[in-house]
């Protein structure tokens, strides 16, 4: 009985901290390698991180835009070729919902840079909108090292950090399409140390001048990415103050500086918004796009934030069950708090970026729920409080440089290991294997593209109001959804809704809606003379002949 109560006991004592602390005390382990040595290793798996992405980058980089959410990547193309084409303008033209053709969301800073570097470099317009994409995502390690000084981390934090978000298949995918992801990613992040600068009053006038340009563009250029942020760092404003000075007037005083400044770029996107709501309405199809027509549709409903599977599907289906390392960022993330109280600080700096990864989805669930791209921020935060343990507790509790790199590798083959299993097989397939959908819209493009005059416009059913026919074709379009209130009238009147512009074809694709079908094309062919209908893969269409454009 004795010896049970015995074993009993020792099995008690043998914890997870336990067992950590015992292994960190090996002699062995002690007396492996040199911190040069490791330090030289941590930099080398971050390269090689570095080579991966690039190789997936530029090994895929004449891809057509037929691959997931290509509805949104070719809505962002669209507007930078017509950029390209006819120069910029504020209320700039996303052609593919009809006259007048701006229907403005995000400010078109992504867009820009693409149109630039195309024009300058007469590169194709797909190759260049992804490498200025992954120059983005590459680009995100300078403010994270600008971060981690001010945080006075280790100097393993942010190569820790560069080598798993350059890995986590999330980033590397997205980061190298044609969207504005990686670039709102930047700017929000480039923000940061700046507003820490705000905080404590450092950095004289320039660092309350470089949170707000960069805090600016990034909000401009997605607010729902830079949105939250900036939420959260007012927030941890308010709370590093009261906390130093307590309640009352002097808190007010060493607040009003902070909060006046980090209110001016959410006061710009503010205008930003109204603006394009503004411009919108003057569209039949834009009417229904304006932020208070979407509010739903961004924020979603208390019922989702509520609901067990919406998070299990985004936190941990999408987000940490498949990048940094798995089921490795979980057992990662707990270490800190249950393995003694010493060096807690990391502990919380990592539940910071805990909330920060966490905070977009909270706000804007519907969209989390629906678009996985949208958790590229996430990504980036979720990294970021996985490299503050690896590169900075770690090292700290065990007072050995070799466990950053060894632990590192192991959360870069798990990412690796995954992006082969999710994208790997996609990337590789050639044009008729992708989407269905989206090579439906490739073959009807190059038809239209090479059967209608450049000056004509297109009116589009069953391809919602999707840009890529729009964007393929390089034709201004009026693809009208089935939801749109004056969808029918778009069949009956279609010159209508395309301005000055002549008609060059009218596509019919199979839809849900059942409206317009074939006996609708029938109808029509025998009613105006003037049409001749083509089929291209299981899309009708009409194209004018007799002298009619």
């Amino acid at each position: 009985m004795r010896q049970g109560s015995y074993l009993r006991e020792i099995e008690a004592r043998i914890t997870l901290g336990s067992i950590f602390t015992a292994f960190i005390k090996n002699d062995y382990i002690q007396k492996i390698g040199s911190p040069m040595v490791w330090t030289a290793s941590l930099r080398s798996l971050a390269i090689a991180a570095l080579v991966f992405s690039a190789f997936i980058t530029f090994r895929y980089i004449q891809q057509p835009i037929v691959e997931p959410h290509a509805f949104r990547q070719a809505q962002t193309a669209l507007t930078a070729y017509w950029i390209l084409k006819e120069g910029w303008m504020l209320a700039y033209q996303t052609p593919v919902a009809g006259f007048p053709w701006s229907i403005p969301f995000e400010f078109p800073i992504y867009q820009m840079i693409v149109a630039a570097v195309s024009a300058v470099t007469s590169l194709d317009l797909v190759a260049v909108g992804r490498v200025v994409s992954f120059a983005f995502l590459v680009g995100c390690a300078w403010p994270v090292f600008a971060i981690s000084r001010r945080l006075t981390l280790p100097d393993s934090v942010p190569w820790v950090f560069c080598a798993v978000m350059w890995t986590s298949p999330l980033s590397v995918f997205w980061g190298r399409t044609f969207m504005i992801e990686t670039t709102a990613v930047f700017f929000t992040l480039a923000c940061i140390p700046y507003a820490m600068d705000l905080i404590r009053r450092d950095g004289g006038w320039q660092s309350p001048a470089l949170f707000v340009g960069f805090a600016s563009l990034g909000i401009l250029q997605k607010a729902t990415t830079c949105g939250p942020v900036l939420l959260f760092l007012l927030l941890a404003a308010v709370a590093i103050t009261v906390r130093e000075k307590g309640v009352g007037c002097q808190a007010l005083q060493q607040l009003a500086l902070p909060i006046a400044t980090m209110s001016i770029p959410l006061a710009i996107g503010a205008v930003w918004a109204h603006y394009t709501d503004t411009v919108k309405m003057e569209n039949p199809l834009g009417a229904g796009l304006t932020s208070h027509a979407l509010v739903q549709w961004n924020f979603g409903t208390l019922g989702q934030r509520l609901d067990f599977n919406t998070w299990r599907l985004v936190v941990w289906e999408r987000l940490m069950g498949r990048n940094v390392g798995g089921i490795i960022n979980s057992m990662v993330l707990i270490l800190p708090w249950i393995v003694g109280g010493r060096h807690r600080r990391f502990a919380w700096l990592s539940f910071a970026a805990v909330a920060l990864f966490l905070l977009p989805i909270g706000i804007f669930t519907n969209l989390h729920f629906i678009h996985d791209y949208y958790q590229v921020a996430c990504v980036a935060f979720l990294s970021a409080a996985v490299s503050i343990v690896i590169g900075g507790w770690l090292v700290n509790i065990s007072g050995k440089t070799l466990l950053v790199p060894a632990v590192t590798m192991m959360v870069m083959l798990a990412n690796i290991t995954e992006f082969n299993a999710i994208y790997g097989t996609g990337m590789a397939r050639s044009l008729h294997e992708s989407d269905p959908r989206s090579v439906k819209a490739h073959a009807i493009a190059s038809y239209l593209r090479e059967h209608t005059p450049a000056d004509s416009g297109l009116v589009i059913f069953g391809q919602d109001w999707s840009s890529e026919v729009a964007f393929l074709s390089q034709r201004r379009t009026m693809t009208s959804p089935v939801w749109f209130l004056e969808y029918r009238n778009t069949w009956e009147h279609p010159g209508a809704y395309l301005g000055s512009l002549s008609l060059g074809a009218i596509v019919v694709c199979p839809s849900s809606g059942g409206f317009p079908n074939e006996a609708d094309v029938d109808a029509r062919v025998t009613r105006e003379s003037g049409w001749r209908v083509e089929r291209v893969s299981d899309c009708q269409i009409l194209l004018p002949s007799n002298g009619r454009e």
